[in-house]
């Protein structure tokens, strides 16, 4: 029976030092799963600030808001922002003659909006208006004042 019961007990301490071992092999997966976790979260953060410096980093959205809002000088320091790094960013162009236009200064709002046409022809429908609107204002100046 001694043998039997050595053997019993030499079973749970192997057992015991087993369970050990596993818990010990756990917490190590968990920390190392928890420390690529961290690694990829800097990652995702490092690779969307340096996307963000790029043309793309304009944000259609936003200036939309703004101009949304009415808050046509946001509006204008936003897209120069953005013009000084990428001045052919046909919608960084679009805005900033739509910023122009509502501020009243027909003049720049003219040249990004046939910047834009230049840029992406496609874009003529969205700024037609507009130049007809400008166009418009200075023939009716132009022949008031001849009056």
């Amino acid at each position: 029976m001694e043998l039997k019961d050595e053997t019993i007990i030499e079973l749970t301490k192997a057992i015991d030092s087993l369970s050990s071992e596993l818990f010990k092999m756990e917490i190590t997966i968990i920390v190392a799963i928890l420390v690529c976790v961290g690694f990829m979260v800097l990652l995702i953060r490092y690779y969307e600030n340096r996307t963000n410096d790029r043309a793309d980093g304009f944000n259609s959205s936003k200036a939309e808001k703004l101009d949304d809002a009415g808050d046509t000088q946001g509006l204008i320091k936003y897209c120069q922002k953005w013009f000084k790094k990428y001045p052919n960013d046909v919608n960084v162009n679009f805005y900033l003659g739509l910023a122009y236009y509502h501020d009243g200064q027909l003049d720049k709002a003219k040249h990004y909006f046939e910047s834009t046409i230049t840029l992406n022809p496609n874009y003529r429908e969205h700024v037609a208006a507009f130049l007809d609107e400008i166009h418009d204002a200075y023939h009716g100046k132009n022949s008031g004042e001849s009056n």
